[in-house]
This record gives structure tokens, sequence and C-alpha cells, in this order.
């Protein structure tokens, strides 16, 4: 809410009253990277954004992914 947070500095992810809207966009990411994945061509390296962009992985398993 651009008007009570102009700067968009409140992070709102632990208010109970914004747990719907979380879950729905949570939801809405998970379906368009698992179609990402699906659909990525296998040239290019692009697999391994499939590891990094997963939310449900965590960083120790995602870290041999990312390149420095």
């Amino acid at each position: 809410h651009l008007a009570e947070d102009q700067w968009e500095m409140t992070n709102h992810v632990k208010n109970p009253n914004h747990l719907p809207t979380l879950r729905t966009l949570r939801t809405a990411y998970d379906k368009a990277l698992a179609h990402w994945k699906n659909e990525a061509v296998s040239y290019h390296d692009y697999h391994r954004f499939g590891v990094i962009f997963d939310r449900q992985l965590p960083w120790s398993e995602k870290r041999r992914f990312l390149r420095e």
C-alpha cells in the first residue's frame, strides 16, 4: 500500500491479515516456476535457474549452481 508505505519498507510477511494474499502469491510463483522448468530449453545452462529460483530448496543446495 504505497500511500501508507511509500518506500515499501514494512515487511508484511508475518502479518496474519496478509496470509491469504501470501499463499496466493506463493502458489502462483510455484506454478510459474514449475511451468518454466518444464518448458526451459536444455542448452544455455537454463536448468540451474530452476534450482536457484526454487523457494523450497535451502541455499546449501543452491550454492553449487551459483556462478561467481
